[in-house]
Formats: C-alpha cells, sequence, structure tokens
C-alpha cells in the first residue's frame, strides 16, 4: 500500500513538473519571439529614425558595426583601404619628396604597414582619391597616366613602398596631398629649373 502510494504520489509530482515546464517553454518561447520581433522592426526602420537615437547611442552603433567589421578583417588574408578611415587605420603616410617644374607637379609618398598582414588599396581609378590643394582649396588631379600606373598598390605586411603621383597644369603652389579624402600636409616644395621660372 505504502509503495502504490509513494508511486501515485511521485507520477502526480511529475505530472506537475511536466506542466510547469510546458508552461515555462511556451512562455520563453513567446518572449524569444517576441523579442525577435521586435529586434526586426527596430532593424527595418528607416534611416531617418535614427535621428531619434541619442549622440551617444549613435556612438555605440558605430563603435559596434566597426567592431563586427575589425572581426571579418582579422578572417582575411589582407587588409583593404576603400576609404580615409581604412587608410588611416592601416598605414601610415608620409611625403619624402614634391618637386614643381613648369607647372608639373611630382609627388612622391612612402606607404608604411606596420601591419601582420599585406594592405591592398582598391582600384585608385576615381579622380577625386589623388588630389593636392593650394591654400584657397583649390583641386588639381594626378594625371590619367599617374593614376592607371599606381592603380592597384599592394604595401607587404611590415614594410613599405614607394608612390610617385604626377600632376599637370598646376598654376599655384599646392600644401595639401588628399588621398582617399584623407589630408597630408605637403613639404615645403622645390621648384626645378625652367625657361619659365626666368620669364623665356
Amino acid at each position: 500500500m505504502k509503495k502504490l502510494l509513494c508511486l501515485s504520489s511521485l507520477m502526480f509530482a511529475l505530472s506537475v513538473a511536466h506542466a510547469q515546464e510546458s508552461s515555462f517553454t511556451e512562455d520563453f518561447s513567446k518572449l524569444t519571439d517576441d523579442v525577435s520581433k521586435s529586434v526586426k522592426k527596430g532593424w527595418d526602420k528607416s534611416k531617418d529614425a535614427l535621428s531619434d537615437f541619442s549622440d551617444d547611442a549613435k556612438v555605440q552603433l558605430d563603435k559596434a558595426g566597426e567592431s563586427i567589421k575589425s572581426s571579418f578583417d582579422d578572417f582575411k588574408n589582407s587588409y583593404a583601404v576603400t576609404d580615409a578611415a581604412t587608410l588611416q587605420k592601416y598605414l601610415v603616410v608620409e611625403i619624402p619628396a614634391v618637386s614643381l617644374e613648369d607647372e608639373h607637379l611630382t609627388v612622391t609618398v612612402l606607404l608604411k604597414n606596420n601591419q601582420d598582414k599585406p594592405v591592398k588599396f582598391k582600384d585608385l581609378k576615381n579622380k577625386v582619391d589623388v588630389i593636392v590643394l593650394d591654400q584657397d582649396s583649390i583641386a588639381y588631379f594626378a594625371t590619367e597616366a599617374s593614376l592607371q600606373h599606381n592603380n592597384k598598390i599592394i604595401v607587404p605586411a611590415k614594410a613599405a613602398v614607394k608612390v610617385t603621383w604626377q600632376f599637370d597644369n598646376v598654376a599655384t603652389t599646392p600644401v595639401t596631398l588628399r588621398l582617399m579624402n584623407a589630408d597630408y600636409p605637403l613639404p615645403k616644395i622645390s621648384s626645378g629649373f625652367s625657361l619659365k621660372s626666368l620669364g623665356l
């Protein structure tokens, strides 16, 4: 009799536990669905809705995106320069020499890679990717031949490469190199010998 009573009690306890577990599972599943819907709804909002976020929230979102991008970069065999941010992140840019002769400007740039992987430029073909500006922000574009020659730059890991760009019809003195929308001050420009400099 005692055994039967114990067995009945055990079965009753198990049935109660099962009922509670089923209820918990259903509640948890509903909660998960609700959260998923909320997240999807949040990401489906238009970009205009971002204006409702605080500046702090926007900064946190940017950091999260950058962190995800960096994680993907770690899986690649090389890093890619696609804009000013990636240029400044992966490379050190130095300008050892600049010369101007007969309105023809030559800019020599040293690209230093301190990373443990090669750094590649993604097709430097756009005219606005390599320009020089004078003190009044008048822009001069690198020549087509110069862009074509340097359109696939690769900087090996823990190394540097020297790149030269040419600019024609430079009528004023440039003071800034704008590379991939990142600005670098030009050193004092040395003028070469020319007939124009003599007024001939």
